[in-house]
């Protein structure tokens, strides 16, 4: 397991068990002063270390301070203060969170909730991604996947983050990146949870 771990931590793809961070969707962010408001606000909160508002796709992101013991309900509180309302994407450690964040970002806002891991790897003009969430967030997401691998235009590579060719079948889902080519493997290790491998243009 520790050379597993060295491994990973080599490649860029262990969250490192930091800071919290809670990434949410903000209902009505449509404008600079919108965003200056939520991050005035949240800076205000104790709990908050740091904010990040990305408004092209309607995302805050706060860094939590050790033991402040803030909540995904606390978070939509302090955009509630801001006046606006907010759904909780995921509540992780730090690496994590921020993983959710960029992948949330290139979906458009629309990366389901219940994520519980999420890594990254880069090469190439791909980006590669292993995401672990909840198997029913899981359908509703992947209904938008539609077509055959043999459609991509490129050959799959490896993807590096524990899928390998022939472990599951592979699709195209370029709908899910707002149609970037991507080709898409699910696994479903239990009956509560999907984990997802997704190769992805950029």
């Amino acid at each position: 397991m520790k050379n597993l771990l060295i491994l990973l931590a080599g490649l860029g793809l262990v969250p490192a068990v930091t800071a919290r961070e809670i990434v949410l969707t903000v209902e009505g962010l449509v404008c600079a002063f919108c965003a200056n408001g939520i991050a005035a606000t949240a800076q205000r909160d104790p709990a908050i270390a740091d904010v990040v508002v990305d408004l092209d796709n309607a995302l805050a992101r706060f860094v939590v301070k050790p033991n402040a013991g803030l909540t995904a309900d606390g978070a939509k509180k302090i955009i509630a203060r801001a006046g606006y309302e907010a759904s909780a994407v995921t509540v992780t450690d730090q690496s994590t969170a921020a993983n959710v964040f960029e992948l949330t970002a290139l979906a458009g806002g629309k990366l389901p909730s219940a994520v519980t891991s999420a890594y990254l790897g880069k090469t190439a003009g791909r980006l590669f991604a292993r995401i672990t969430l909840e198997r029913t967030h899981a359908s509703a997401w992947l209904q938008v996947a539609t077509g055959e691998s043999a459609a991509f235009t490129a050959v799959p590579a490896d993807m590096p983050l524990g899928w390998t060719p022939g472990s599951a079948p592979v699709r195209r889902a370029d709908a899910l990146f707002g149609g970037r080519p991507t080709l898409l493997a699910l696994d479903q290790p239990d009956d509560h949870t999907t984990v997802l491998y997704l190769e992805v243009m950029i």
